[in-house]
Parts: structure tokens; C-alpha cells; sequence
């Protein structure tokens, strides 16, 4: 997980997961303050707490060297408007 603000990216967290290539996975983040949760499949795999984005921001998508990854079905919500806030993307690995 990174963040980027003044035109620095500083990664605040990363942890390993086994994929499978040809295989849709379903990743979901949920930022309310300083805390950031990530989950894979349901299962959580990170969560790191940070300051450097204080107000909206925006949302990206990135994939690091030379992976090859197709993203479908981008949902980005407030946290008041749904019963359990998260961002939820879908990924072709």
C-alpha cells in the first residue's frame, strides 16, 4: 500500500499473497481517518495506520515492474453512504 501526496510515494505497508494467473480476485479497502484495512477474497491481509492524506483525496490503481493486471468494477463511497464502507475492486491477475 502506498500513498501519494507532493509528488512522493512512499510505501506504507506490503505483505505477500499467493495468486493464481487467469484468476479474478475480489480487493477491498476501507479508509476511515488514519486507519487503512485491506482485504483479499474476504480474508484481511493488511492494515497500517498513516496521516499523510488529512483530506479527500483520490482513489488509484497501480501495479508495480512488469505485472500484467485487468481491474473490473471499481466502487469508490463515502463511508456514510453504505452499511459497510469500503472500496471494492475486482482484479485479473
Amino acid at each position: 500500500m502506498y500513498a501519494v501526496a507532493d509528488g512522493k510515494r512512499p510505501q506504507l505497508d506490503s505483505t505477500r499473497v499467493e495468486t493464481q494467473s487467469g484468476r479474478w480476485y475480489e480487493t477491498r479497502v476501507r479508509m476511515a481517518g488514519q486507519q487503512m484495512e485491506c482485504r483479499l477474497d474476504g480474508r484481511h491481509v493488511l492494515s497500517v495506520t498513516d496521516d499523510t492524506i488529512r483530506r479527500l483525496g483520490r482513489v488509484g490503481l497501480w501495479t508495480k515492474a512488469d505485472a500484467v493486471t485487468s481491474f473490473d468494477g471499481l466502487q469508490v463511497l463515502p463511508l456514510d453512504s453504505i452499511e459497510q464502507p469500503q472500496t471494492c475492486v475486482s482484479s485479473l491477475v
